[in-house]
């Protein structure tokens, strides 16, 4: 687990990588909790979802597990950040 990462800075930490699915960085900056993902985004497809999974692993040192990652976890930013929040906290 990557201490110096804090639950607050979690959102801002996942909106970082969000590049990774199709977001511009001034797009990912107006985000917030309760911004749609699924179904807004073409580019939300396999590679970037895996992509992005891999970036997260990398950015906050966790492990995430095939059986962690359905649909619903890339609802909205909030889910996303609650994917990384559960994993830091295990």
């Amino acid at each position: 687990m990557n201490a110096a990462i804090t639950a607050p800075a979690t959102i801002i930490d996942v909106k970082s990588i969000v590049a990774v699915l199709g977001i511009d960085g001034d797009r990912a900056a107006a985000m917030h909790v309760r911004t749609v993902l699924l179904g807004s985004l073409p580019r939300l497809q396999s590679m970037p979802v895996v992509e992005f999974i891999y970036a997260l692993k990398e950015r906050f040192a966790i492990a995430i597990g095939g059986d962690r990652v359905r649909a619903h976890s890339f609802e909205t930013l909030g889910r996303l950040t609650e994917l990384a929040g559960t994993k830091l906290l295990a």
